[in-house]
């Protein structure tokens, strides 16, 4: 299912979120790095590095990840927080190391999951950043209620489109502030429509020469991209 065993609680030291969850990944896997850092991968002097990886270790691990939300929604719960930092990238022994492969992928950051009926009070992030992720109903206006005070899972699959569209492109979003800083949601949504309308260089045109079983099946994660964010 892709979500690690939860070991128990810790502290943070950090005023604003003082307790933490445990995570355990599986012994047989290591080198676990969140997937936000591999999209920084860069050289000695801070130079990006380009992608290793053949493309369908993406499509690995989001499906990886589309396992590991479809098992939470089937608990009857939501996420909440669907971002690269809280997707966590690791290596069996006979999995192509990074930056050759990509491992799989287990989902964390369960510190705001609750069950679906319950209220949710939409408290806005305080890094720009995480905002990105979330869906425009969500993002509430400082001292204004939201007007849906429930989560819905749909917001849960907005949240990893903007993932699967930070995976398509191989680049973090936060690398292009001046696209979203001081936008409102409504404008935050239209420049992710715009990135995904233009996903299909860096996802490449050549999914026709794979078999037609994987072809379809990553067609539809990919799509992703251009329908959850709408």
């Amino acid at each position: 299912m892709h979500i690690p065993y939860l070991q128990g609680f810790l502290e943070t030291g950090i005023a604003l979120k003082p307790w933490g969850l445990a995570y355990s990944i599986p012994s047989t896997y290591s080198g676990t790095i969140p997937l936000l850092d591999l999209l920084k991968n860069t050289n000695r002097v801070g130079q990006r590095l380009p992608a290793l990886h053949p493309l369908e270790e993406r499509f690995r691990l989001a499906h990886d990840v589309a396992t590991a939300i479809e098992y939470v929604h089937s608990l009857g719960w939501v996420h909440k927080s669907i971002r690269s930092d809280n997707v966590l990238v690791s290596w069996l022994e006979n999995h192509q190391k990074f930056p050759e492969g990509l491992g799989s992928a287990f989902l964390v950051g369960f510190e705001y999951a609750r069950h679906k009926t319950a209220i949710s009070t939409g408290e806005r992030y305080d890094d720009w950043t995480n905002e990105l992720y979330r869906h425009p109903e969500r993002q509430s206006i400082p001292g204004e209620l939201l007007e849906d005070r429930y989560y819905q899972r749909y917001h849960d699959i907005y949240s990893f489109g903007v993932v699967l569209l930070e995976l398509g492109r191989w680049k973090r979003l936060e690398a292009s502030p001046d696209h979203f800083q001081d936008k409102t949601p409504t404008e935050i949504k239209q420049v992710l429509l715009n990135l995904s309308a233009n996903i299909s260089p860096f996802v490449g045109s050549r999914l026709k020469s794979w078999a037609t079983s994987k072809i379809s099946r990553y067609r539809v994660v990919f799509f992703f991209v251009n329908i959850v964010i709408v």
